[in-house]
């Protein structure tokens, strides 16, 4: 695909992983090289191209999403599914997981998140989980707290 999608987008080329930065609470974002919806009760779904060229559609037919960030060239990296899941998608507010993980415990913040989680009986790997408007929610059944990660890996509830 390329240097940046490879190393640091996580599928993404590097405008499309821009616009995911500047437009985060669109209710879409690129995942894995493809535009998918990020909240709603589509979360998860890839967006379709609409008959101006556009993503998307409202009630009167106009595109909702641009897609100017689209690069047509990373677009079958990610994994959609025939009915239009990305399984790609993770949702905001996910536990750290693999290298993020791992790392979250070389800084400041992430050795703070791992206590603070520790600390209230969090474990997002057994705790019962679901998504909420695009937001992961986590919950422990025994203190019936309910809790998300922030964009740092910590957690809150």
């Amino acid at each position: 695909m390329g240097f940046w999608s490879d190393t640091f987008g996580g599928g993404n080329s590097f405008s499309e992983s821009v616009a995911n930065t500047f437009t985060p609470n669109d209710g879409a974002s690129y995942v894995g090289g493809t535009l998918t919806y990020g909240s709603g009760d589509k979360a998860g779904t890839v967006v379709p191209t609409n008959s101006s060229g556009g993503y998307g559609s409202d009630s009167d037919g106009n595109a909702v999403y641009t897609g100017s960030a689209n690069t047509t060239s990373n677009d079958n990296g990610a994994n959609v599914t025939s009915s239009g899941v990305n399984e790609d998608f993770v949702p905001s507010g996910s536990a750290p997981s693999g290298i993020n993980k791992v790392l979250g415990f070389a800084s400041p913040t992430g050795v703070i998140g791992a206590l603070a989680g520790w600390a209230n009986g969090l474990d997002p790997e057994t705790q019962e989980k679901g998504v909420y408007d695009g937001k992961q929610v986590y919950e422990n059944k025994e203190t019936g707290m309910q809790y998300s990660y922030n964009f740092l890996g910590m957690p809150y509830q």
